[in-house]
């Protein structure tokens, strides 16, 4: 933190602008972090001393390997955050710093440069160490390093789908405004792309590097020849750990894009119902862009959960010891069920805003908005009823 510290300051030196501003360490001095940087150096040498003696002496039990496993990857999703989030401050403000009004300053891609040039290092340096821990056979099952991985997957995916749905909203929203006869605005499309592309990248980065270490862990060894791959897969525990990690990996991207396409759709027939029953002002920017963003949502998650969902599928449909394992697995039922949940739960809640909104209305309340009120209940209970009876 003082090096990140110092950093940011001496960015924002060479940018010429104030570093009261800086993202960390604004009230501080150089002096006062070289020596928070001396004095913590000691006593992390001393630290890493005393643990060497104790590796030297072999320690029985796990306790102490699965300390110093925590400890890397501690590091090394820190390291990765820092990096993440600098990266899309610096893009950013590359793509918005000639939009006129975007709000992005010099001091926002000093501190994001800051960021970035102390994540980048510490993740690349904590991830050779982590690499080559990986030639331990006990390593490369630790449950630990596969619950790393895959929260980083997850957490990249997330982040490609907020800027693949960024980018695609502001498409459609530029080719909306010309639909309707409000005109192009070139801005907003350059500001609504920029802003998407800046995530995007740096998180589809992640997603695609860290699914590339997971689908060389579900490779067979090498060397095999075909018939003892194929005895392999079908019984071999390595092998259905592999299976299951890649059942893991597509039930949590099919349950992510299930969840996007949810709410997408939900809050498209929202506001389309909302417009065609006259409580909208026409089709003003604020309604085109909720047409857009929930539309562009829907558009981006529909085929992640498709495309997931149908490969977990053909997995469990396998004839054999290898099918009847997915079919019954865990991780499978977990999914089913939490569809299930989340099906009957929007049934019950469009359902009771239906009967509620009826029920006021045979009670003499106010009625002027009954079916818009009733239009929007219905849609819901129709989109989550096909999500229960189809699960």
């Amino acid at each position: 933190q003082n090096f990140l510290a110092l950093i940011n300051r001496w960015v924002l030196d060479i940018l010429s602008q104030s570093t009261g501003q800086a993202f960390i360490g604004a009230g501080q001095i150089s002096s006062d972090n070289l020596i928070a940087i001396l004095a913590n150096a000691a006593v992390a040498v001393g630290i890493f001393l005393l643990l060497r003696q104790d590796w030297q002496a072999k320690p029985s039990g796990e306790l102490f390997a699965e300390t110093r496993r925590l400890y890397r990857y501690v590091w090394l999703v820190y390291a990765l955050a820092l990096a993440l989030l600098g990266t899309q401050q610096v893009f950013h403000f590359l793509f918005l710093v000639g939009l006129p009004d975007s709000g992005v300053g010099e001091v926002e891609f000093a501190n994001g440069l800051s960021l970035a040039l102390t994540g980048i290092p510490l993740w690349v340096f904590v991830r050779s160490i982590v690499t080559r821990s990986w030639q331990d056979p006990s390593e490369q099952e630790s449950l630990l390093r596969r619950i790393v991985i895959f929260l980083v997957i997850m957490a990249g995916a997330f982040g490609g789908l907020v800027g693949s749905a960024g980018l695609l909203n502001a498409v459609l929203f530029f080719v909306l405004r010309l639909i309707s006869g409000a005109g192009p605005d070139g801005q907003a499309l350059w500001g609504d792309a920029g802003e998407a592309l800046a995530i995007l990248l740096p998180y589809a980065a992640v997603w695609f590097y860290h699914q590339s270490i997971l689908r060389q862990d579900l490779l067979l060894p090498p060397g095999l020849q075909d018939a003892e791959r194929d005895n392999i897969a079908r019984f071999s525990s390595p092998a259905l750990r592999r299976s299951g990690l890649r059942r893991t990996y597509l039930y949590l991207l099919a349950l992510l894009g299930l969840a996007w396409t949810l709410i997408g759709i939900t809050g498209f027939l929202t506001t389309l119902v909302t417009l065609l029953a006259g409580r909208a002002p026409g089709l003003d920017v604020a309604t085109i862009r909720g047409l857009t963003e929930t539309l562009s949502a829907a558009l981006v998650g529909l085929p992640v959960w498709i495309t997931s969902w149908r490969l977990a599928q053909l997995e469990a449909a396998v004839e054999g010891e290898a099918g009847d394992h997915a079919w019954r697995s865990l991780v499978r039922r977990g999914f089913i069920y939490l569809a299930l949940i989340v099906g009957l739960a929007g049934v019950m809640v469009g359902a009771g805003l239906l009967f509620f909104n009826l029920f006021s209305a045979a009670l003499g309340n106010d009625a002027e908005d009954l079916l818009t009120d009733v239009l929007q209940s219905v849609h819901v209970i129709v989109l989550y009823a096909l999500v229960l009876v189809y699960h």
